[in-house]
């Protein structure tokens, strides 16, 4: 789709009121962040290039599903035409809208494949698997089992959950496999864990992907930081999911600000008590 618009214009809106556009582009090119009733790729794909009819720049997009616990980063590029027989209009053209992982990798082009890597990326996001039944969103880890993520392992980490979910009156044998749960520990460390195992004596299982230090900041199980990769970067877009809109507690709710240096930051509370805070870098083109 084409988007046309005065040449004179554009230079006004440029110098004069670039928030029109979003995110100005720089170095590590500019990040969004926004919502769609999406249940496809196709659905996310579209969605993006729709809203950069608007936006007329190269940018990544988060794009977080109100119906479903998917998210995706969607890289979007396009250029300007001019009219050959009026040069003071041109047209913005998308180019290409490419579904991508945190890494920046292409998604699948098989459906079932795509949808499961948008669910880790949506988890990775919200610190949180929004799909979960039954309805709980975090845990925090008994300090006697574990009292950090830092070195952490398993097998105290499992019945450390089993313990906690039982204080809160939930079984812990109740949530289907592959169900996932952020996990906060007494030094302010957080991790997400998937259920694996119905039967074993460890259940859960950190999914090697999702942990954050006290200030946020994704690390390793060893501690090591992983810095953000952006050196430069704008961002734009707030985001609120409630978590009815995701079929899980209704009284959690997540919001989404996307920030400079292409990094996401997502604040989630419950019943009014804002829990924590996580950050991932988007990547940007």
């Amino acid at each position: 789709m084409n988007t046309m618009r005065a040449r004179l214009l554009a230079v006004f809106v440029i110098f004069f009121a670039p928030w029109v556009f979003g995110a100005a582009q720089a170095v590590n090119g500019s990040s969004y962040t926004f919502t769609c009733a999406c249940t496809t790729p196709t659905d996310f794909q579209s969605a993006a290039i729709t809203a950069n009819n608007s936006y007329q720049a190269n940018v990544t997009y988060a794009v977080v599903s109100t119906t479903t616990a998917e998210s995706v980063f969607v890289q979007v590029t396009g250029y300007w035409i001019v009219n050959p027989y009026n040069y003071s209009q041109e047209w913005w053209t998308v180019n290409t809208a490419t579904l991508v992982d945190l890494n920046g990798a292409a998604l699948s082009s098989d459906v079932p494949t795509a949808e499961a890597q948008m669910a880790v990326i949506d988890v990775g996001l919200f610190g949180f698997g929004r799909s979960n039944t039954p309805q709980v969103a975090t845990v925090t880890m008994p300090s006697n089992y574990d009292g950090s993520f830092v070195g952490s392992a398993d097998e105290y980490d499992s019945p450390g959950i089993d313990y906690a979910l039982g204080q809160m009156g939930i079984n812990p044998g109740s949530f289907p496999i592959g169900a996932t749960i952020l996990v906060t520990y007494a030094d302010g460390s957080r991790a997400v864990f998937v259920k694996t195992s119905s039967v074993s004596s460890y259940q859960w299982t950190w999914d090697g992907l999702h942990a954050w230090n006290a200030a946020g900041k994704p690390i390793t199980r060893s501690g090591v930081v992983s810095n953000n990769p952006n050196s430069s970067g704008s961002g734009g877009g707030t985001t609120s999911v409630t978590a009815n809109q995701a079929e899980t507690n209704a009284a959690t709710l997540w919001a989404l600000l996307n920030m400079e240096q292409c990094e996401e930051q997502t604040t989630y509370t419950e019943n009014g008590e804002v829990i924590g805070t996580v950050y991932n870098w988007i990547p940007c083109l």
